[in-house]
């Protein structure tokens, strides 16, 4: 899956500031918070709607809110409203769920949850300065894929069990983040490393992943992700100053 990038094959790229630097470390939690969440809400839609895994679908809602619960108190700071919002979008989802409605008004409702209320959420903890720097979204991109290492190795260590199904289920989900983020403002500041980047990521997809959230019978081994993951953060690093 490795692909020869510009900046690390000795393009002369300068390193750029690191986004920490230029904003401080909460707006960079926020994010890394709300992809984290969103990436279990993929999950759960996964789980849900392709898996027919109702089971698994309440676990990963579950754990995307206990992310969100990181982040509750300040949004109850600063729009009580959209806090009500995403607490009943929680409850409804969940009771949806428990009843086995069909799968896509629960799609429906999660999708809006995962993009209408979690974009609320950064506009209220975030400064516009820093939603809008691309530098800012390498590094969200950076500390998913980071996790992604993690959770990968986590989901396709043996011995096979539930653990580690709804950790390849939610390494599938960070994936599919990780593909947002990259196609996204991203992209437009990758320079001459924009398509060695995205299809890297899309290799690592297709390798690791090549039946979606289902194990593969053979999977790719962790330090092939982790040498992919590697190959991009470096030119984030370069570029965005990600670290």
């Amino acid at each position: 899956m490795a692909l020869p990038l510009g900046c690390v094959a000795g393009q002369a790229v300068p390193s750029a500031t690191a986004p920490v630097e230029r904003h401080g470390e909460r707006p960079l939690a926020v994010f890394a918070s709300v992809e984290q969440l969103r990436a279990r809400l993929t999950a759960a839609i996964d789980a849900y709607v392709l898996l027919r895994d109702p089971s698994d679908a309440r676990a990963q809602l579950r754990a995307a809110r206990r992310v969100e619960a990181r982040l509750a108190p300040a949004v109850r700071r600063e729009d009580a409203r959209l806090a009500r919002e995403i607490d009943a979008a929680f409850d409804l989802i969940d009771g949806w769920m428990a009843k086995g409605l069909p799968p896509e008004p629960v799609r429906q409702r999660i999708e809006l949850l995962s993009d209408q209320l979690m974009t609320g959420v950064l506009r209220d903890l975030v400064r516009l300065r820093a939603r809008t720097d691309s530098a800012v979204q390498a590094q969200t991109l950076h500390t998913t894929l980071g996790t992604l290492t993690r959770t990968y190795a986590a989901g396709v260590r043996p011995p096979a069990g539930s653990t580690q199904r709804l950790e390849l289920e939610y390494a599938y989900g960070l994936m599919q983040r990780a593909q947002v983020l990259a196609r996204g403002d991203v992209s437009e500041d990758l320079g001459s490393d924009k398509d060695a980047v995205l299809l890297l990521l899309a290799e690592l997809e297709d390798g690791a992943f090549p039946i979606g959230p289902t194990p593969a019978p053979s999977p790719v081994p962790p330090e092939l992700v982790s040498k992919a993951v590697r190959d991009i953060s470096a030119v984030l690093e370069q570029r965005f100053g990600a670290r």
